[in-house]
């Protein structure tokens, strides 16, 4: 019969197999997974590269996005656009996106911006160095239908701007606004209701000059921040919130000057009394 002694030691030397085995194994799977997934990745890489090499061939000749447009949607299948095309829209790549939002994946449509040699190598890198594996297989139609509300809002600021701000005129005596044009011929009902907040903090800026003028070299930095969604706070605030917020505080400040006066009309021989002992 076995002594304790030897049953404690082969059951100690069980455990440290066992766990020796678990460690190996783990280790071993894990670096199995890895090898696996970083091979899928890497193949995805390089088509994602591919679809961002064809944009270099134009860009020797100061070509715009747009122009590649045939020879991107010829060279990559739809299956490969699938892949990456939420990826090269991550990157960086000026990706037309129709304001319906619904994005037609057999024809793929660029903006018309000059394109960036530099850029394209930018987004290269961040293809090749792994920043974008997350966004690969990833639904287009989703992905670009999923702030559809947004993009319709900011392109309508910017038709707002283009067609109606930048030939407006404020009167130097009333401030009034005038327009070129009548702009219940050029938006909806719906689409002024929406423009109202924008509409009013765009008429009682500072981007006038002396002449009442509109700045013409504020037009396209002003679209540039409607882009950037600088200005979506006032596109999405409803024009009740907006309206509310003022007279709240034009309230504010009339119970301030209210107090201010009060204060300055005291009596100066109550202080002289509150001293007194």
């Amino acid at each position: 019969m076995p002594s304790n002694k030897n049953t404690v030691m082969i059951d100690l030397t069980s455990l440290f197999s066992g766990l020796v085995g678990a460690l190996v194994g783990t280790y071993f799977g894990a670096r199995l997974i890895y090898y696996f997934s970083d091979k899928k990745n890497r193949a995805v890489r390089n088509i994602a590269v591919k679809a961002l090499t064809i944009f270099n061939k134009y860009a020797k000749s100061n070509g715009k996005y747009n122009e590649a447009t045939d020879e991107f949607n010829k060279i990559l299948t739809l299956t490969e656009k699938r892949t990456v095309l939420v990826s090269l829209h991550k990157a960086g790549l000026p990706i037309a996106i129709p304001e319906t939002g619904i994005i037609n994946i057999a024809k793929v449509t660029f903006e018309e911006k000059a394109i960036d040699k530099e850029l394209i190598f930018e987004m290269i890198g961040q293809i090749e160095s792994g920043n974008c594996d997350n966004f690969f297989y990833q639904d287009p139609e989703s992905y670009f239908s999923s702030d559809y509300r947004i993009r319709a809002l900011r392109n309508l600021g910017k038709r707002f701007v283009k067609e109606v701000v930048s030939s407006s005129k404020k009167e130097k005596d009333t401030s009034n606004i005038i327009f070129s044009q009548d702009i219940s011929t050029i938006f909806t009902s719906g689409e002024l209701r929406t423009l109202q907040v924008i509409r009013q903090v765009l008429f009682f800026s500072d981007d006038y000059d002396n002449q009442g003028n509109f700045k013409k070299e504020r037009i396209n930095s002003l679209i540039k921040e409607i882009e950037m969604g600088l200005w979506d706070n006032y596109l999405l605030m409803p024009a009740e919130t907006f309206y509310s917020l003022i007279a709240q505080n034009n309230l504010n400040t009339q119970v301030s000057q209210l107090f201010s006066v009060s204060l300055n009309n005291k009596p100066q021989g109550n202080a002289t009394l509150n001293n007194n002992p």
